[in-house]
């Protein structure tokens, strides 16, 4: 095999690599989605500003817009709570796998641990959002543990079998 086809599939090789990693963080983030959709914008609010039309709305009605909407912030700092904690469980799974596989198929272990990568920091960004500083603090905390102690193991590891190839 020639330098040009080598150097094609190293190309290729990180194509794939990238490219399972978008798939996993896509498959996580979309299978939260289909088993835990994001609460839905209150039609009622919606209602009251069409019935107010171009009116002003009295004190009351603004209480009332006002109640809805702080309900529905809660109910998305819940969500996003509850997604943020899954995802950094599905993300760490991923990276474990990606360990797991390490020795069977390289080009897919990387792969797999990229989306877990992608994923820690999707749940890290939806813990943001969840307005709850201490879920944001933990989760953030054990996917850090996890990268340290995959990047130790999947890394020193790959150093080792170099080193060993040059004696």
């Amino acid at each position: 095999m020639g330098y040009g086809d080598q150097m094609e599939n190293q190309i290729f090789r990180i194509i794939f690599v990238v490219f399972v990693g978008l798939l996993v963080a896509f498959f996580v983030g979309f299978g939260i989605d289909a088993f835990y959709p994001e609460p839905v914008y209150p039609q009622a609010i919606q209602d009251m500003w069409t019935m107010l039309g171009s009116k002003t709305p009295t004190a009351e009605e603004l209480a009332t817009i006002n109640a809805l909407e702080q309900a529905f912030q809660l109910q998305q700092q819940t969500h996003n709570r509850i997604v943020s904690i899954v995802v950094t469980i599905a993300a760490v799974i991923f990276l474990a796998l990606s360990v797991l596989l390490e020795d069977k198929n390289r080009v897919m272990a990387n792969g797999i641990m990229l989306g877990g990568l992608f994923s820690l920091l999707y749940g890290a960004a939806r813990g943001l959002g969840s307005q709850d500083s201490m879920v944001t603090f933990i989760t953030v905390g054990v996917g850090l543990a996890a990268v340290v102690l995959i990047g130790l193991r999947r890394f020193s590891h790959a150093r080792e079998a170099s080193s060993a190839q040059r004696d």
